[in-house]
């Protein structure tokens, strides 16, 4: 089994709509792995369409794309994006919008005023940004303003004035009424639901948003300019609902739930802030409908429904198939009931009636969802073809739902790829002839040689879930849960998350270390080339030997290729080695060269330094020298007195920590790493994160910066008995504050 090298893609420099609600993955990631492993493809499968950018960028990298989007409103975020729409058509529109009249008022300045409120600093009249109000509040506390005219902006408490305007609109009006009637009849048993699901959004934001839709009604458009005005409400839609908190926090809308502090966003606002979301300068990209296929040049087809409705009629051959795997998102699934029925009727909205009922989608439920739709893959792959998934914002829980719903479907893990920081894991799934079952008592051994294993490659501790992986890439790997059909799914589900809880644990010998979320075991042993200090190393060769400045994402990419799946480094260890050797070419770039005091000549200049300091201050002092052999490129120095050697000095110009303080079981007399300055964030950062390797240093070793050698060179009121005190005065830390100190 190879291990592939995670893909770390380019982040969009700018919001994609609706992008809270969808899977937070780089939109090249799916298509760099297919340019990688399929260069000249057939078609290609997306069973779950999910993420619409990530089909976008594969089409405009000539790929042929076969995608089922069952829900409308995922649907046309691929099909208007496609078109790449300008910000004159968008901008056209909204102006469109804005011309018609509320009675004997233009349409923008009547949406505008219902958030009319005065200008703390200068008294004039402003539309508020925003309302901010508690979960259980009758009434807004405070406002966000930004004032065109004094140009102050910030958050104020309300005035008696902008309460009454905030309760001037009530729950049972007629735009009420016509916002579930265009979900479901008064008469239908999904009303009740819609009903609970339009408690989303305030009396305020429903009159908005339906004055604005009975308008769009009215209008006489063409089809491509009904798509524009349809792209903007949508976003308003989007930004309108209670599900924004104050402060902002990520992913928050995800949760179907009251906030404790929530924003009611200004409706209009919204509208203009969706010209600068949907703008694109971008190819178009063309879309069909299935059963018409995409071009040789490249596209995308959508079959509007189902994948298990499109499984029983596919009958040509895929190359790959390709997916971001969703979690569940009854939040977006619940909108988007509303959105479709808001925007087209009740017929586009009713594919969605069902989840606007469902009350639990819990992992169990999750599992049995996506083991419905490997069964799909299963029933018409072919077994040379390889399934590429991304699963974002992954956590155990995901992880497990997603490898026992392939597994059951008789899917096998060829190589599984994670990086922490990204909270995002690359798997690639290939069809599996057979799936025995061990005796289940052997279930726990596998998990737990599988993360002894993985901690030995990585010489150091693991974060959970690289662990989690490990151990659930060897259990799918060596076939110790059921057979297929034997148990329901979402019970071999439980049983796993079980037996990994149990596994994983200090009674089976693993420590868990909570402020660092890492892992270690009893019986392993630290390694003298752990993978930080080997990830370091190839960094800084990658630095010293480059023809020139290095974009980020490019170097990323290519120490990923050393260190695959599971090894995959950290990124914020990357980000540590390169502010420690590194800099910027310019502000607001991502290309990094090596500093100039950073080539190995320069640094070997500074080590011969040390030498010659340490052996004034330590004659000075009256002591013996007395230079040992080196350790790679580590000078060390011993100072002697009467008794043999009373203090040890490592001069090191790198921050790798393991050849110095692993490679003899005692520890040298009095041992000091001497090391530049900026190495210190560096050597606080591994040390953060290896637990046992900090507690090892903590019992003996300490860290004596050139800068502070210097200084003591040049004290003369340093004595043999204040010694220790003075090689203590500059501590290792790291000037961030994220970061402990040591």
């Amino acid at each position: 089994m190879d291990s592939i090298p995670f893909i770390a893609g380019q982040t969009p420099n700018q919001p994609s709509p609706l992008e809270e609600y969808l899977p937070q993955v780089s939109p090249s990631t799916l298509t760099i792995w297919l340019e990688r492993a399929y260069p000249h493809p057939n078609l290609i499968l997306d069973p779950f369409g999910s993420s619409p950018q990530s089909l976008l960028t594969a089409a405009r990298g000539g790929y042929r794309v076969l995608a089922a989007i069952n829900n409308p409103i995922t649907r046309f975020l691929v099909t208007y994006a496609a078109r790449a729409p300008s910000s004159s058509d968008l901008t056209s529109a909204l102006a469109t919008l804005a011309s018609t009249f509320k009675g004997e008022e233009r349409l923008e300045p009547h949406i505008l005023s219902l958030y009319e409120t005065d200008c703390p600093h200068c008294g004039k009249k402003i539309s508020a940004q925003a309302f901010i109000w508690k979960a259980k509040g009758t009434a807004p506390d405070q406002k966000v303003c930004h004032c065109s005219q004094c140009h102050n902006q910030g958050v104020y408490p309300t005035s008696k004035e902008d309460v009454d305007k905030a309760q001037e609109h009530k729950e049972n009006s007629l735009y009420y009424a016509r916002a579930l009637t265009r979900i479901a009849p008064p008469d239908d048993p999904i009303r009740s639901h819609a009903e609970k699901a339009l408690q989303l959004y305030k009396p305020r934001a429903v009159y908005a948003l339906f004055t604005l839709i009975n308008k769009f009604s009215g209008l006489s458009l063409s089809a491509e300019e009904s798509s524009h005005i349809s792209a903007l409400l949508l976003h308003a839609f989007y930004k309108a609902n209670n599900l924004w908190p104050h402060p902002p926090e990520k992913k928050a809308a995800l949760k179907l739930s009251s906030l404790a502090t929530h924003r009611e966003n200004n409706v209009w606002r919204a509208l203009e802030e969706a010209v600068d979301v949907w703008d694109r300068e971008e190819e178009p990209v063309k879309v069909t409908r299935w059963p018409d296929l995409p071009s040789v040049e490249g596209g995308i087809s959508i079959y509007p429904g189902r994948f298990r409705d499109l499984a029983e009629k596919i009958k040509e051959t895929f190359g790959a198939a390709v997916m971001v795997v969703p979690q569940p998102s009854p939040a977006f699934w619940s909108l988007s009931a509303l959105w479709a029925g808001w925007l087209w009727g009740q017929e586009t909205a009713a594919p969605l009636r069902n989840i606007l009922s469902l009350q639990k989608t819990d992992w169990g439920w999750h599992t049995r969802a996506l083991q419905n739709t490997f069964a799909n893959l299963q029933s018409f792959l072919t077994y040379q073809t390889s399934c590429f998934a991304v699963l974002p914002d992954v956590s155990p829980e995901f992880l497990t739902s997603a490898i026992t719903a392939s597994h059951a479907s008789r899917f096998q893990i060829q190589s599984i790829s994670l990086e922490n920081f990204r909270g995002e894991a690359q798997i690639v799934w290939s069809r599996r002839e057979e799936s025995e079952r061990f005796p289940p008592e052997s279930l726990k051994a596998v998990l737990r040689n599988a993360g002894y294993s993985h901690l030995s490659k990585r010489g150091e501790p693991s974060y959970t879930l690289p662990l989690y992986a490990a151990g659930l890439r060897a259990v799918n790997q060596e076939g110790v849960l059921y057979t297929p059909g034997e148990v329901e799914v979402s019970q071999i589900y439980a049983e796993l998350r079980e037996e990994m809880e149990e596994t994983f644990a200090y009674r089976q010998g693993f420590l868990h270390y909570p402020d660092s979320d890492t892992w270690w075991h009893q019986e392993s042993s630290l390694d003298v080339t752990p993978l930080s200090d080997e990830v370091e190393k190839k960094l800084v060769n990658r630095l010293v030997n480059a023809n020139g400045p290095l974009q980020r994402l490019t170097l990323e990419n290519e120490i990923h290729t050393h260190y695959p799946g599971l090894l995959t480094p950290h990124a914020k260890l990357i980000e540590a080695c390169l502010k420690s050797y590194a800099e910027k070419v310019e502000e607001g770039s991502d290309r990094w060269q090596l500093k100039e005091n950073e080539t190995p000549s320069t640094r070997l200049d500074d080590i011969q330094e040390m030498e010659d300091l340490l052996g004034s201050l330590g004659e000075r002092l009256g002591f013996s020298i007395n230079r040992k052999s080196s350790r790679g490129h580590v000078s060390v120095f011993t100072w002697d007195d009467d008794q043999g050697p009373a203090h040890t000095f490592f001069i090191s110009a790198s921050g790798i920590l393991g050849k110095l303080i692993l490679l003899d079981p005692d520890p040298p007399p009095d041992p000091w790493i001497v090391l530049p300055g900026s190495r210190a964030h560096l050597v606080v950062y591994k040390l953060s994160q290896n637990i046992p390797l900090r507690e090892r240093v903590e019992e003996s070793w300490g860290f004596l910066k050139y800068r502070h050698l210097r200084r003591l060179v040049d004290d003369e009121s340093v004595t043999r008995e204040n010694l220790g005190e003075r090689l203590s005065l500059d501590p290792l830390q790291y000037d961030a504050p994220q970061l402990p100190l040591i």
